[in-house]
């Protein structure tokens, strides 16, 4: 029932959007005649309509993706796509979308449109690279990474991505080069402060992690998943009551983390407190 509400809703939210653009058109073509008297000029102020068009879509597709509804914004790109057929950034929306629907063979078809109208169009190539990487073809993934920055040196994200496939493929010292140079361009992602100290913690570097860790609180207080392993970083250290400290933190935003409270339940068996310990450690357990 609330499916098909919704689903109605939309057609007529696009219905709307498509009649009153229609109306922008004829305004503006009828406009063109009457004060120029030019066919070139009243064509020209029609395209320039449907360009506006265009982009109007395509900003009711971004409204779609913030509201998590992916299918929605798909057709309004495709609809974008109709009006402007090589409209580059409908084209990469469009991968996006499907990127996030996790139809990979479409979202590549998009991502290799977007690249054919504009081979330098770094954010495809990081789009493309995210797909692959989805698929298990790190080393590809990288290739397409490296084809984004060598567009765009100082494009965050697709360092961030290479950084995070050099993570995953245990490369611990490439991958913090690449979190640096995002970091260079964008200090205030508490994101890529997080994932730099899960490096170092691998790396059982904790106080470098603890460093980190505490960048990307001053970013987002109620980050809390930085919280717990800010907690790692201290018990690593040797500094059980502030890791309590922090896994209280954690479980005061997420009282359900069963991380949180298994490493709380570690550092307090360390401690010799064990009734408390395994009331942790049956909290970690819970359902």
């Amino acid at each position: 029932m609330g499916d098909k509400l919704l689903s109605n809703i939309f057609r007529k939210r696009l219905f709307s959007l498509k009649a009153a653009v229609y109306i922008l058109v004829i305004c503006t073509c009828g406009l063109a005649f009457l004060h120029t008297g030019s066919y070139l000029s009243n064509w020209l102020s029609c395209s320039t309509a449907y360009a506006g068009e265009a982009e109007a879509w395509l900003l009711q597709g971004n409204d779609y993706v913030q509201r998590g509804d992916l299918e929605g914004a798909v057709e309004c790109y495709s609809k974008a796509i109709e009006l402007k057929p090589e409209y580059v950034d409908a084209w990469n929306s469009k991968g996006n979308a499907f990127y996030g629907l996790k139809k990979y063979d479409e979202a590549i078809k998009c991502y290799d449109k977007a690249i054919g109208i504009d081979p330098k169009y770094a954010f495809a190539w990081n789009g493309k690279g995210n797909v692959v990487d989805s698929l298990g073809r790190h080393e590809e993934a990288l290739k397409f990474y490296d084809k984004a920055i060598e567009i765009d040196p100082v494009y965050s994200h697709a360092w961030y991505n290479k950084g995070q496939v050099l993570e995953s493929l245990n490369r611990y010292k490439e991958a913090l080069e690449c979190y640096d140079t995002a970091l260079e361009s964008d200090p205030g992602n508490a994101t890529i402060w997080y994932d730099q100290g899960n490096i170092y913690i691998q790396l059982k570097d904790y106080a470098s992690a603890l460093v980190c860790y505490d960048r990307a609180l001053t970013i987002n207080p109620m980050f809390a998943a930085a919280w717990n392993n800010k907690g790692a970083a201290l018990t690593g250290l040797g500094r059980y009551e502030e890791a309590i400290g922090s896994y209280d933190k954690a479980l005061d935003i997420s009282p359900d983390d069963k991380s949180a409270w298994q490493n709380k339940g570690v550092v307090l068996e360390k401690l010799g407190r064990h009734e408390e310990a395994d009331e942790c450690f049956r909290r970690s357990m819970s359902e």
